[in-house]
């Protein structure tokens, strides 16, 4: 996105640089207005308020960022996912509100009573733990399951063992650095994943994205489906019998991904 930036040579106040943002095409204002209170460290009501209030030099720099399109969790360093605040750097795939509904379905197959009732033991993995947001939410949710979670990202690895202490689960997760899955000496109960699903050279990635994020969470060959093609055998192997195993893919992938699982 070109946007005008803000001069770090110039004064700004809060209202000034509201006022200005509202002229720069693609802007997230929520965003913009969230970055305000962070850098204030005051909520966005405040901002409403003091419209006077300065912002110091070194504070336009993130908001010449965001402007030009880096995510909001790299600049404030949290992302708030399922009702948890979690830790967030640069080189970590920001995780999406999406990934709520593969939480919501590794949640519910815990609860089913052909696998482990709410209150009873269960042994899980993640594949790509990026973050930790989805791994960490289950824990948090199911105080009677442990995981293991891999990642070929060590930058994600540490951050996913930061965010596990954060909530206090740390104990009941261990994060191995490893592409896709090794051989584990005690199957699991179940196995999820959001793995990186996007074709190569997709024209309808977003160019903030592409210039952010990194792209081994992201891209998977040129259909897409090849960390799919390798997840396949390893899941199953490492599976209890009855296990079940939950991926979250992209929107025209169903038929695909449903053809490499049977």
């Amino acid at each position: 996105m070109t946007s005008p930036l803000l001069n770090p040579a110039q004064a700004y106040t809060v209202g000034a640089v509201l006022a200005a943002a509202r002229q720069w095409p693609g802007l997230n204002q929520h965003e913009l207005r969230h970055l305000l209170s962070h850098l204030l460290q005051q909520p966005t009501s405040w901002l409403v308020a003091h419209p006077e209030a300065p912002l110091s030099a070194p504070m336009l720099a993130p908001v010449n960022a965001l402007a030009a399109g880096t995510p909001l969790a790299y600049l404030t360093g949290e992302v708030s996912f399922a009702a948890h605040d979690f830790f967030m750097v640069p080189g970590v795939l920001v995780p999406r509100a999406d990934s709520t509904i593969l939480l919501r379905e590794v949640l519910a197959r815990l609860n089913q009573p052909t696998n482990h009732p709410i209150n009873q033991p269960a042994r899980v993995c993640e594949v790509g733990v990026g973050s930790g947001a989805v791994v960490v939410s289950v824990l948090l949710a199911r105080p009677h399951v442990t995981a293991v979670a891999t990642d070929i990202n060590p930058t994600a690895g540490a951050v996913a063992q930061r965010n596990a202490a954060r909530h206090g689960v740390a104990a009941r997760l261990q994060v191995l650095l490893a592409d896709v899955l090794p051989p584990a000496s005690t199957p699991f109960d179940l196995i999820f994943s959001n793995p990186p699903y996007i074709a190569e050279g997709d024209p309808a990635v977003a160019p903030n994205v592409l210039a952010h994020e990194p792209a081994s969470a992201l891209f998977a060959g040129n259909d897409g489906l090849a960390l799919f093609r390798r997840l396949e055998p390893a899941a199953y192997a490492n599976l209890q019998p009855g296990g079940c195993l939950v991926v979250e893919h992209g929107y025209q992938q169903r038929a695909a991904v449903q053809q490499l699982f049977t």
